[in-house]
This record gives C-alpha cells, structure tokens and sequence, in this order.
C-alpha cells in the first residue's frame, strides 16, 4: 500500500463523515465507532502532521473549518473572499460590506483626488448617499451626500444581480439624509414598497 501524507489522510476521514479536531496536543476523531480499520491504524503516525494541518484552517465560529470557498453550511455563513476578517452574514454573500464598496468605487485618479464631494452638512467627506425616495413612480432618491456622522441608517437591503460587473449577492444599508429621516417619522415610514423585478414579490 502506497504510504498517504496527513493531508491526504485527513481528507479521508472528512470523505467519511468523520470530525476531526484538536484540542491542544489532543487529536480527536468522532463517531469512533465508524472510524474504518486500515484509516485508524495510520492515525498515530501522523498525528503531528494532522495536528499541524487543524491548527493551520481557517474555522467558523461554530468551530466547524470552511470549505474552499470560506463557507460554513452549518451556520449559512461565509468569510470575506477578500479580506478575510469579516464575516459576510450569508454563505451566498462572497464580500463583506467595507470590500464590495470598495469594488464598486474604484480609487480616483489622482487629478480627480480633491474633487471628491463633501458631505452636504459639513466638510466631512462624503460616505453615503440619501436613500429616501422623492418619486415613487421613478423611484428617484434623494442621493444627498452625507458623511458617516450625519447619515441616519434605517435598514439593509439584499442585492442580487445575475451578470455584469458586480453579480451575485450583496448586503447594502438604507440611508436618510437628516431632512428625510425627519419627513419618514412624521409620515410613518413614507417610502413606497420596492418594486418587484423578475417575478420576485416586493419587499
């Protein structure tokens, strides 16, 4: 029989259904009892290649580790593909709210650097844009520009896009510019429901 490395081994046992963690110096492997014969005699050698490998993973908050794609099917939840830090709160969700903007604003030239606009109550830079929808029959917002201390969120909204630049899923926040946040609360809310798109229902 051909000698297998840790890796290999270890991905034997995940193929059979097995947990396999650390604990410290500890290795544990459960259900024991379907633990098949010719794998368990090759775990005591490589026992600290094995441990070597579970200390290495990238692992869920459950403890479970990520597939190759960074998701926990267990927890629906999935690690930002580019920073790696943040979790996206959706295993459909590839980016992280700070990164997917970051991907659909591309760094300004430098020419056009100090042109950047300024949140319309203060000199803050501008962050955000007024959500509040002025015309419901064309669905024209606001897009007031705030900064982050102005902007007043009043929820999240679940993108999906099925081509172009930016498909696939996002989680992006509802933002009102002070004015509207004030008109909402007098009128009870004052946004018309999102129009449904591809035989989806509103929201």
């Amino acid at each position: 029989m051909t000698e297998i490395t840790a890796a290999e081994l270890l991905a034997d046992l995940r193929r059979q259904g097995l947990d396999v963690r650390a604990d410290g110096d500890a290795l544990w492997v459960t259900p024991r009892e379907r633990i098949p014969a010719e794998l368990r005699a090759l775990i005591p050698g490589h026992k600290p290649g094995l441990l070597a490998l579970l200390a290495a993973e990238v692992r869920c908050h459950c403890g479970r580790p990520l597939n190759e794609k960074l998701q926990c099917w267990k927890c629906c939840d999935r690690l930002c593909g580019r920073c790696r830090k943040t979790w996206t709160a959706s295993a459909f969700i590839v980016l992280c709210n700070a990164c997917a903007l970051q991907e659909q604003r591309p760094p300004a030239p430098p020419d056009q650097v100090e042109r950047k606009r300024k949140c319309h109550y203060c000199d803050g830079p501008e962050e955000f844009l007024c959500d509040f929808v002025l015309d419901p029959q064309t669905r024209r917002t606001c897009d007031r520009p705030l900064c982050r201390a102005h902007r007043v969120q009043r929820g999240h909204m679940h993108i999906c896009t099925r081509g172009g630049k930016h498909k696939g899923c996002r989680v992006e926040t509802i933002d009102y510019c002070p004015a509207h946040a004030a008109t909402a609360d007098a009128t009870g809310g004052g946004q018309p429901p999102a129009n449904a798109v591809g035989g989806g229902r509103p929201a």
